[in-house]
């Protein structure tokens, strides 16, 4: 870059050099955050047993359909 002027130097400098720090600073922040943000609450899955149960309590029940 010594054959450049101190302007073109300058011009340089800010056009192309700063972006790509600017860029890579992004990207980095991106990543901690990522990295720091906290795990999705777990849901809680129902198992075969627990469901089989409940679908025979519900055929159990007889509905008068008469009240309705």
């Amino acid at each position: 870059m010594s054959e450049f002027t101190e302007w073109e130097q300058k011009s340089i400098k800010t056009n192309v050099i700063l972006p790509i720090v600017f860029l890579v600073a992004a990207v980095i922040l991106t990543i901690i955050l990522s990295l720091l943000q906290p795990p999705p609450p777990e849901i809680k899955k129902k198992d075969a047993a627990s469901t089989s149960e409940m679908e025979q309590v519900a055929t159990q029940e007889e509905i008068d359909w008469s009240k309705f």
